[in-house]
């Protein structure tokens, strides 16, 4: 994931997924580009910071999983996209 990414995911975490869901493609991309880093209580109904830590980082396990499970099986042993994606998974850069 891109850095950009990564902050447009950390605000959407604060919404309900409910909310998400019902909102259009538009105004999800609204939300995810405005990276802001701020206080999230203007958002109605927004989650507790500890719920938006704790999606984030099932998110970032199920990710993890993906990657061990589905795609490292599927790719050429040592090739160089497979020690790239691995790299950048664990390392996180």
């Amino acid at each position: 994931m891109t850095e950009g990414e990564k902050k447009a995911l950390c605000q959407l975490v604060f919404y309900p997924v409910e909310q998400i869901e019902g909102m259009s493609d538009r105004a999800v991309r609204m939300i995810a580009s405005a990276q802001k880093n701020g206080d999230p209580s203007p958002i109605t109904g927004a989650v507790e910071s500890n719920t938006a830590v704790k999606q984030l980082l099932q998110i970032a396990e199920f990710l993890l999983w993906y990657l061990e499970k589905v795609l490292e099986p599927r790719m050429p042993l040592g090739s160089p996209v497979a020690e790239a994606c691995v790299r950048v998974m664990r390392e996180g850069t």
